[in-house]
């Protein structure tokens, strides 16, 4: 592999790489730093996370974190 071609990887994973560290940084911030802030008290789930039981958004979570903002597809001849 050359040089130029590893250059291009890293340009096409830098943005889901950086979407997916940002989007952790937000859940730390928003849900894991409150609810061990609150200690004695019950933690309020969040809008999105309650609409997260519904059917059709269960799945998101699941396929962010195991496959990335932008999936990979190995291309074979």
């Amino acid at each position: 592999m050359t040089i130029d071609a590893l250059k291009q990887v890293q340009q096409r994973r830098e943005f889901p790489t950086r979407v997916t560290q940002r989007l952790q940084i937000v859940m730390q911030n928003n849900l894991i730093r409150p609810a061990l802030a609150n200690k004695g008290k019950r933690p309020r789930a969040p809008l999105f996370m309650k609409m997260m039981q519904w059917p059709l958004l269960r799945r998101i979570p699941g396929r962010l974190l195991a496959f990335g903002v932008r999936p990979e597809h190995i291309q074979t001849a």
